[in-house]
């Protein structure tokens, strides 16, 4: 979606057109959905989670400045909810589900058994990393966000930006080690 059809679908929704809205939320549910999953580390927490953005982003449109991509502002809202979420009930994270492979003619049994073991050794240990660190790296090498739309997402410096994808990326590497 380019930037002119988000602004004006903002300004429909602000105005009171509920289709205009109805039209982000299908147009950003999956990635958001996803970026939900990915901090929560459960497909039923990342729901819930998912749909308090919706209702919170459209009880706050008023307040969305266009300094951002409207996906950058929603992601913002997951994770303040996620974090008060966090501080008030000390939830745990559960593994992610598996992803069932894609099964090409070219490509053998073997193949595809190694690329899964693979994927749910990366998967386990992503879980395993603290939860600033699972955000940043989600964010960055998952949905190629620049470190400023990673700052700007979590609420933190560039600098922190990078320094918890430096030593996210440490910690990634350290635990992968230990299950290889």
């Amino acid at each position: 979606m380019n930037s002119d059809t988000e602004r004006e679908l903002i300004q429909a929704a602000r105005a009171g057109d509920g289709a205009a809205y109805d039209e982000l939320v299908r147009l950003n549910a999956e990635q958001v959905y996803r970026f939900c999953r990915q901090i929560t580390g459960d497909a039923g927490e990342a729901y819930d989670l998912a749909q308090q953005v919706f209702v919170k982003g459209f009880t706050s449109l008023r307040s969305f400045k266009f300094r951002s991509r409207f996906s950058s502002w929603l992601y913002r809202i997951a994770v303040n909810h996620w974090k008060n979420e966090v501080a008030r009930h000390r939830m745990r994270s559960a593994p992610l589900d598996d992803d069932e492979p894609v099964v090409d003619g070219a490509v053998s049994v073997e193949q595809v058994m190694q690329r899964a073991d693979a994927a749910d050794v990366v998967r386990a240990v992503f879980a395993q990393l603290p939860e600033e660190y699972r955000a940043v790296l989600y964010l960055r090498y998952y949905e190629g966000k620049t470190l400023r739309e990673t700052a700007d997402i979590l609420g933190i410096s560039v600098s922190a930006a990078g320094v918890r994808v430096f030593r996210g990326l440490r910690k990634f590497r350290q635990l992968l080690a230990g299950k290889v």
